[in-house]
């Protein structure tokens, strides 16, 4: 079926006309408004500016307040930041870990760490699915800390529950080498409390004893 042009030119000259129709009457309305108050001359008033805005106002609720309102509840509605990345569905992958199949959950995980580094949750998961796997440790620490070199992450209450697990198996692993430079890095991200901030200091202190 070819398309109907002529529907649509005329459609656009419909919309043109309303626009210069519109910004017309307006300015038609200031320059009398301008006369009406210069010249003290009140039938400018009467009969010209009020006119004018009457008809000004009508035209711009028939075609402008219906798509202004639209924008407006479109924008209220669905902010662009939840329009462009969709939140990562993990529930499936909490399940799996519960239920000991780390195997599938590392499988499930690692394409998502590799395409959301950003995301502490996914990150945090990711790892905790290499640390339950022989051989897969390395790649665990190794997502990590490429998280821990982002200056933007996605939001989220795991940041320090993330680092904290990272630093607990650094230890376990004896994975130290760069340790306490992350966590002195991430101590001064504004990604944490003033509390966290302060749990991170004394874990510090502790590390730096050992």
């Amino acid at each position: 079926m070819n398309p109907d042009y002529t529907h649509s030119t005329a459609e656009k000259m419909k919309e043109t006309c309303c626009h210069v129709l519109f910004f017309a009457v307006l300015i038609s309305g200031v320059l009398l408004a301008y006369q009406a108050f210069s010249k003290g001359q009140m039938g400018y008033l009467i009969f010209g500016v009020l006119p004018c805005g009457l008809l000004a106002a009508a035209l711009f609720i028939k075609f402008y307040l219906p798509k202004i309102g639209e924008w407006f509840s479109f924008s209220l509605l669905f902010p662009r930041k939840f329009l462009k990345k969709a939140p990562v569905v993990l529930s499936p992958f909490i399940g799996l870990l519960t239920n000991e199949k780390y195997q599938e959950a590392f499988s499930g995980l690692q394409p998502l760490a590799q395409q959301y580094p950003e995301n502490p949750d996914v990150v945090l998961l990711f790892a905790q699915s290499c640390m339950k796997l022989h051989g897969t440790e390395e790649i665990g620490f190794t997502v990590m800390e490429q998280h821990f070199a982002l200056d933007d992450r996605s939001a989220s209450k795991n940041h320090l529950k993330l680092l904290f697990f990272y630093a607990d198996k650094a230890m376990e692993y004896q994975y130290t080498d760069s340790l306490i430079p992350v966590l002195t890095r991430e101590r001064e991200k504004e990604f944490y409390t003033d509390s966290e901030r302060k749990a991170i200091r004394i874990r510090l202190d502790s590390l730096r004893r050992m």
